[in-house]
């Protein structure tokens, strides 16, 4: 796996931390919430096609 591959994919890190929080924790999530969170996965899904 190469280092821009990596990057990548760590994008995703604070979208997981998030959801596990919600799921996990019973935390809330606002609007703005996830709405970066879908923002940060529409990015990673347009780099990887690249």
């Amino acid at each position: 796996m190469g280092a821009s591959r990596t990057a990548i994919i760590s994008t995703f890190e604070p979208v997981a931390t998030a959801l596990l929080g919600f799921w996990l924790l019973q935390e809330t999530l606002s609007g703005r919430q996830l709405l970066g969170g879908a923002l940060v996965m529409i990015g990673v899904l347009l780099q990887r096609n690249k």
